[in-house]
């Protein structure tokens, strides 16, 4: 457009050819313009609660100049007490909007029964514990305490035994 200025604020998309001149010499070039780029957030987090009362946080990746979340927040993480699907918002410094949403759920209770058989004599180590759950989210782990991690135990010796299962989301249940 003829322009003289030696800024120019552009607000449209496209190329733009510069032409510099100085003392007869004359230096040119183009310029592509393209959008802003969008901001992409990321939420990560527990993705479960596990027991009535439990909470779960939730965050976003940094470096946006602005977040706001679908609980009120306004900072990079959040805390949630509920199931639900929950939004994050954010600018990034030239004013970009980016959204994202992030699913907790919430576990079914996990039940922990125990079915054991008694050591048949004194003095030997022939007795078993079969473990059975109920609720939680399949995949289990377990860690008994003595170092087993198998859901049932034997050859065990007369005594108190705990154990601790953990399921696919990370919710734990204690039965001793």
């Amino acid at each position: 457009d003829g322009s003289i200025e030696p800024t120019r604020l552009v607000t449209d998309t496209g190329a733009y050819q510069v032409q510099i001149a100085i003392s007869g010499c004359s230096l040119g070039d183009t310029i592509h313009m393209g959008p802003a780029p969008e901001p992409v957030p990321v939420i990560v987090g527990d993705s479960a609660l596990c027991m009535a009362g439990d909470s779960a946080t939730i965050s976003c990746n940094a470096g946006f100049a602005s977040y706001t979340w679908s609980t009120g927040s306004a900072t990079v993480q959040t805390t949630v007490y509920n199931p639900g699907i929950y939004y994050v918002s954010v600018t990034n410094a030239l004013g970009c909007l980016g959204i994202d949403s992030f699913v907790v759920r919430q576990s079914p209770a996990m039940n922990l029964s125990a079915t054991d058989s008694m050591v048949s004599c004194n003095g030997l180590s022939n007795g078993k514990i079969q473990l059975t759950v109920s609720g939680g989210t399949s995949r289990f782990q377990y860690q008994w305490i003595g170092g087993a991690t198998t859901q049932n135990v034997s050859n065990l010796a007369p005594g108190s035994y705990a154990v601790v299962v953990q399921d696919a989301i990370g919710c734990t249940a204690t039965r001793t």
